[in-house]
């Protein structure tokens, strides 16, 4: 991989960007992919199946080719509230 391609990645990933890192492994030839933004002209005929890659958070090859797509998507936040239960709780104490 190329340092501007690592730069950019780095950047992307600060920046909590979705994004796929599309490679042709027969070359080493890569390019970056995000939602509503033109591919490398290299890729399009493959835009398709890399948006299903895309969508459905998966890595691999794309099947009978040597393109390998690697997505890099957002982790979810989760947020746990622990007043509710303890609000919960103290009502149920309070009944008795």
């Amino acid at each position: 991989m190329k340092k501007q391609l690592l730069d950019q990645i780095i950047k992307k990933k600060k920046n909590k960007n979705e994004f796929a890192i599309i490679t042709n492994i027969a070359n080493g030839e890569s390019c970056f992919f995000e939602k509503n933004k033109p591919l490398d002209k290299n890729f399009e005929k493959y835009l398709d199946q890399i948006n299903n890659f895309f969508n459905k958070k998966k890595n691999g090859i794309i099947e009978n080719t040597d393109i390998f797509v690697e997505t890099y998507v957002r982790p979810i936040k989760v947020i746990i509230v622990g007043q509710y239960i303890l609000r919960n709780i103290l009502l149920i104490m309070q009944k008795v």
